[in-house]
Order: structure tokens, then sequence, then C-alpha cells
């Protein structure tokens, strides 16, 4: 049985790819995803940076700092062995309870900062928001931003924690970390 012929406006095609008319798109954030892909590869340049070095060097991993690579992406946070710090800071923490991010948006480091301590704080989630200036750029968020009566601690890099910071630790002068029970929308967070 012949096939029936389209009208030649019904498809439109895109290299490879081919989408009808009318369909529902799907829209992603290329930018995080691209950011997030660098980092990834990023992060492993270093790894393997560092693995390389050792072995030109005849040493053995076992004599490897073991958070050499996180410290290198947390120098930013001015202080001796930032890994460390940031993962005894987070060990208060429940391995289910969610945690949430807030850092400027124009800082350069802000998502290099998140992704680290996202992964020192694994198994516990970690979604984040990006404050913009006020009046000029807008908030954004990465992950999935949960409600606030999920969320069980705030992280602030960069951005003043205000009222939050009580029974909080400021892990460095750029880093705080605070509980938090309450109900204040999200966006409150960026001061």
């Amino acid at each position: 049985m012949p096939r029936p012929r389209r009208h030649p406006e019904a498809v439109v095609r895109y290299g490879f790819m081919q989408e009808e008319r009318g369909a529902p798109r799907v829209r992603r954030n290329a930018s995080i995803q691209a950011s997030a892909i660098c980092l990834c590869a990023l992060y492993a340049a270093v790894t393997f940076t560092v693995m390389a070095r050792a072995t030109l060097r005849g040493s053995s991993f076992e004599q490897l700092e073991p958070y050499q690579t996180t410290d290198s992406f947390l120098r930013v946070l001015d202080a001796p062995h930032p890994g460390l710090l940031v993962e005894n800071s987070l060990r208060r923490y429940a391995p289910d309870q969610r945690l949430l991010f807030v850092g400027p948006a124009g800082e350069p480091s802000t998502l290099r900062v998140y992704y680290t301590i996202s992964h020192l704080a694994y198994p516990r989630p970690v979604a984040a928001i990006f404050c913009g200036e006020p009046g000029k750029s807008r908030t954004s968020a990465v992950e999935r931003v949960p409600r606030t009566a999920e969320i069980g601690g705030l992280i602030f890099f960069e951005t003043d924690p205000g009222p939050w910071a009580a029974g909080g630790t400021r892990v460095t002068s750029r880093l705080s970390i605070s509980p938090y029970k309450g109900a204040d929308p999200w966006e409150s967070f960026c001061r």
C-alpha cells in the first residue's frame, strides 16, 4: 500500500532531525548542560593530571592526598584543605536531607563550587539558586529547587546568609552552612 504524502510544509527538517509543525518542543537550557559537561571534563582532566604526575614520579597512589582534586576546585575558598572542611561541615545533615546552595550568578567560580560541594555532599541532594544583582539580572535555579519545607540546610557561597546564619557554621570567609526550618520562598535567600 503506498504511503500517504504529507504536505511539504508539515515537516520541518534540521539536518538529521525532523519535527512536525505544531508538535510540542522539548526545551533545555543548553548553557547549563554545556557547563556541566565542561565541569565534568575539567574534573576528569585534573584527576588524570594528578594521577599522571604521581605515576611519572614513581609515587604510589596511596601517598596521594585524598582531597587533592576537590581542594584544587575549592581553592577559591581561601582555606587549607577546603574539601575536608566542607565535608566535615556537611556531616551534621542526614543522608536523606535536602540542601540548597545559594550563590551569586555573576561570580565565575560559583558553578564550579556548586558542583564540587554537591559531589562532597553525596548522597544528600543539593539544589541551587544563583542570585542576580538586585534590579539588574534575575535569580535563576539549577536542579529542581525543593519546597522550603523540604530543605534541611542552606549553603551560602559569596552571599550574605542574613537571618539564616543563626545556628550555622562559617566554614570560611566565603562559605557558610546553616540548618533551615521555615517556609520562606527560595527567592528570599538572595539578598
